[in-house]
């Protein structure tokens, strides 16, 4: 197979598992990367380039000039791109011509930078400086999607795979699937920091998540929702800045402009810990796949303990904690982590005086 960077042609004969420099495609300042269906789009420091299959890498009109695009993602014939301080654009041609798509998005998008953009079956999902919105036609218009996210949005990184969406946001993963409602309920999944690497999402593909490393190797991987990443793809020379996937292909942007491509590689399936967490009435109910160490523990919106309100080791199977009485009214995230597996559900305690009922 072959990989594309700055004018060398090499090949790789181990499934991707080690990368080599080929042939050019320069995407000075690269930021973003997406595959649609006949072309290949790149979010630069400048605008959104395109290179079809017949020509190489040219600037597409109507995103504004000099503005960098941070995201990109592409569902059916709907493109959005997402700029540093000009909200969303969205194309309708596969990214050929753009134009404004702010309906519903904080200040109408005016001036909004957006960190991060992904499609999957909720629909197109951008992250923002106010939090996360969600569009169900398209990119045409836009609605607050954050339920059950931390007030730190700011940064967010998503990624989607089919049904389910991600987040990582302030070094933890979150994430939500469909249901019969259009509110996105987010839960978390893993604890970050107790991953030992920051956590940069990239994108996902086959219940494979895959983020940037800033020392080599630079792709990482994990098949278990975040709990555990291994290093993919030896031998790309920096982090990625964008990851698409085109049919059996995993294609890699640099910020160079250099862009790499190889097989995806898929192991055997990893099971989380942790298979069911919720809140019902009073209590907090959850199953374990096997036993394991861990606690369950009460925090407030910015993280701080409160309770907590049962330690390990857990017997494998189902459990039910009781909440703890007079709680002061409000929000909170109840959050298990059991063996390497860290989930959370969002909490509001009704009433004065916060009795359940």
């Amino acid at each position: 197979m072959v990989a594309l960077d700055d004018g060398r042609v090499l090949r790789s004969r181990n499934g991707g598992a080690t990368w080599r420099p080929a042939v050019a495609a320069p995407v000075r300042g690269a930021t973003a990367l997406v595959s649609s269906p006949d072309a290949l789009l790149a979010g630069t420091a400048s605008g959104v380039v395109r290179a079809a299959r017949s020509e190489g890498w040219q600037p597409r009109p109507g995103v504004p000039a000099r503005v960098a695009v941070l995201a990109l993602a592409a569902q059916g014939a709907a493109t959005i791109a997402g700029t540093l301080r000009a909200g969303v654009y969205r194309s309708a041609d596969g990214g050929v011509c753009w134009t404004a798509a702010g309906e519903g998005l904080p200040l109408g998008g005016a001036r909004l930078p957006i960190y991060a953009a992904a499609a999957s079956a909720h629909g197109l999902v951008v992250a923002h400086a106010f939090g996360i919105s969600r569009s169900a036609d398209g990119g045409r218009s836009w609605a607050s999607a954050d339920v059950g996210l931390p007030f730190q949005v700011p940064g967010a990184a998503l990624a989607a795979d089919g049904g389910v969406l991600y987040a990582g946001v302030g070094g933890r993963l979150y994430r939500t699937e469909p249901s019969e409602t259009p509110v996105l309920l987010w839960t978390e999944v893993h604890d970050g920091p107790g991953l030992g690497r920051p956590l940069a999402l990239l994108g996902a593909a086959h219940a494979v998540l895959y983020a940037a490393g800033l020392e080599p190797p630079y792709l990482l991987s994990s098949q278990d929702e975040g709990a555990t990443w291994e290093g993919v793809a030896d031998g790309l020379p920096a982090p990625p800045m964008g990851l698409a996937v085109a049919g059996p292909w995993l294609l890699a942007v640099l910020a160079d402009g250099s862009v790499w491509r190889a097989l995806r590689i898929r192991g055997e399936e990893v099971w989380p810990d942790v298979l069911d967490l919720r809140v019902e009435g009073a209590a907090v109910r959850f199953a374990l796949r096997v036993p394991a160490l861990g606690a369950l523990t009460l925090h407030d919106l910015f993280g701080a303990e409160v309770a907590r309100l049962a330690d390990g080791p857990f017997a494998g199977g189902r459990h039910r904690v009781a909440l703890p009485a007079g709680l002061p009214p409000g929000l909170y995230r109840c959050r298990l982590r059991a063996g390497r597996t860290t989930r959370a559900v969002p909490l509001a305690v009704p009433g004065e005086a916060g009795a359940w009922k």
